[in-house]
């Protein structure tokens, strides 16, 4: 058995992982969602950043847009 076999895509199915982003989008509010994080968590300029679990990097986009430094 391949280490792949266990692997669960996003959404279930590999021909929907594409979607995954767009789907959250439509589906909750997730920019706004993240930018509070961002505004909650006191990111500022030439913060550094440890982003554990970034999946698609939504979060990390946004704080590097911040200036900060993402490790």
């Amino acid at each position: 058995m391949s280490q792949d076999a266990n692997y669960i895509p996003a959404l279930r199915f590999r021909f929907l992982t594409p979607l995954y982003d767009p789907v959250l989008r439509w589906g909750m509010r997730e920019d706004t969602f993240k930018n509070r994080l961002i505004k909650e968590a006191r990111i500022a300029p030439n913060s550094l950043v440890l982003d554990l679990g970034c999946g698609t990097g939504t979060l990390t986009i946004p704080s590097l847009l911040l200036a900060c430094r993402s490790v």
